[in-house]
């Protein structure tokens, strides 16, 4: 058996399956019915968004109680939902690294929600708490 960081192309596969989605558990939206999140990542709302006089631009604020939601950190492996194949946190909790590129894939727990979509990427050149990554296992 041997093991590796999976290539770009893998982790995609390993995180939507066949389905051109942007987010594993396979619909648009970060709230399932019942309004329970399906990732761990920062929520902003309109009471985050302050527009800067000063610098002419739009920037985020920590209004208490506002910003984040159940984690502000990574949160245990089955605290959310597992996608069509039965793997957790594919988007959000941490982004991913693969091998192919000095990159992490799926956003972590302090990226917003536009960026845990499956195809988002960060640089990764250095070690951070919002990286991390998991590898492929091959049966010879």
């Amino acid at each position: 058996m041997t093991f590796s960081v999976p290539t770009k192309k893998q982790w995609i596969r390993a995180a939507r399956g066949d389905e051109a989605m942007w987010f594993p558990w396979g619909g648009p939206y970060l709230r399932n019915s019942k309004g329970s999140y399906l990732a761990n990542f920062r929520n902003l709302t309109e009471s985050n968004i302050h527009f800067n006089q000063e610098k002419k631009e739009y920037e985020v604020v920590n209004v208490f109680g506002t910003l984040s939601t159940d984690f502000i950190i990574t949160a245990p492996g089955e605290s959310y939902y597992p996608n069509q194949f039965g793997i957790y946190n594919m988007s959000g909790n941490v982004a991913e690294l693969v091998s192919d590129d000095t990159v992490a894939m799926g956003g972590s727990w302090n990226d917003t929600g536009y960026d845990v979509r499956v195809e988002s990427e960060q640089p990764a050149s250095e070690p951070k708490s919002t990286i991390g990554f998991r590898v492929v296992a091959v049966i010879e």
